[in-house]
């Protein structure tokens, strides 16, 4: 299989087309990955901490996206992800839009 290229930013990212990482689908990783840290929801990122600061939550999200079938599904289940690992409630409407970004992109 070919390897695809995007970037993030100005940083490649390199993965190929189904494959998996620890039963994971690569290319749904980054592409949550990538909504995740263009929202930044804890301000991390934009604290200077490294770039792989949310991949547990991310690697959490992704999982939870097979039981996902909906924007509302998914939304509940970025804010449950945030809760379990820092005890943030986001607001329903910031995980809205990062759901809907997730969706869309897989689309």
């Amino acid at each position: 299989m070919a390897s695809l290229v995007e970037f993030s930013g100005n940083n490649p990212i390199y993965y190929r087309k189904n494959i998996s990482l620890g039963g994971m689908n690569m290319k749904e990783y980054f592409l949550v990955k990538e909504v995740i840290d263009e929202w930044d929801p804890i301000g991390l990122l934009g604290m200077g901490c490294p770039d792989d600061e949310y991949d547990p939550e991310i690697k959490d999200i992704v999982k939870r996206l097979s039981n996902s079938n909906s924007v509302d599904v998914l939304t509940k289940e970025i804010q449950e992800v945030f809760i379990k690992w820092f005890g943030e409630h986001l607001s329903t409407r910031d995980c809205l839009s990062a759901a809907q970004k997730i969706l869309v992109r897989m689309s």
